[in-house]
């Protein structure tokens, strides 16, 4: 059988199936947990005050109710002018929780250009900064501190090469982020052997 007859015999694999559906966006845990903990432990105190109480009520406990003391002391004050201020107040404080809570959560890696979803995390972009900035002819080391949106390489040179290795390394940087979707801004500050900028 030829191969041009067995080409167009045999099933060709891979052709039919579906593109693999693109990887959701990682995100970070943001804030909202954190308040959601804190929450946590205000019921939980509130339930150990409701049941030291209902022990105080069943005589197994000496002493009297902590809720009861609460409203009675409550129940004696009279309104004043610092009422409004509160009320004011606890209402900025809730307006500033439900805008945490609805707040989408911030991005945590970067992504690459790729129809499939691939990201790089904050180490990783790192090491790609740091492994860039060193290959750089006149680089003694190199280092990179990174955030989704930026990116601050520091290198070492000598005396004689400081301005043009800033803008090698720079040039070597951004070259090396050009494939994610959002290249981070690309910082670098150059030092000589004695530690002078």
């Amino acid at each position: 059988m030829s191969t041009a007859l067995r080409s167009a015999d045999e099933p060709q694999h891979g052709t039919d199936e579906a593109p693999l559906p693109r990887a959701k966006t990682p995100v970070a845990i943001g804030k909202a947990p954190a308040l959601a903990v804190l929450w946590s432990l205000l019921l939980i105190a509130l339930g150990v005050v409701a049941v030291r109480d209902a022990l105080v009520h069943a005589d197994l406990l000496d002493g009297q109710p902590w809720t009861e003391q609460a409203l009675e002391s409550l129940d004696a004050r009279t309104a004043g002018d610092w009422l409004v201020p509160a009320g004011v107040l606890c209402l900025l404080i809730a307006l500033w929780l439900l805008v945490i809570a609805l707040q989408p959560r911030p991005r945590s890696e970067a992504r690459l250009q790729a129809s499939t979803g691939v990201f790089l995390t904050k180490a990783s972009l790192r090491r790609l900064a740091a492994s860039a900035a060193s290959d750089v002819d006149g680089v003694d080391t190199a280092d990179a501190n990174v955030t989704l949106s930026r990116v601050r390489v520091s290198a070492t040179t000598t005396p004689d090469q400081a301005q043009a290795v800033q803008a090698r390394v720079a040039a070597a940087v951004t070259q090396r982020l050009s494939a994610l979707v959002e290249p981070p801004r690309v910082d670098v500050r150059v030092t000589t052997a004695g530690g002078q900028p």
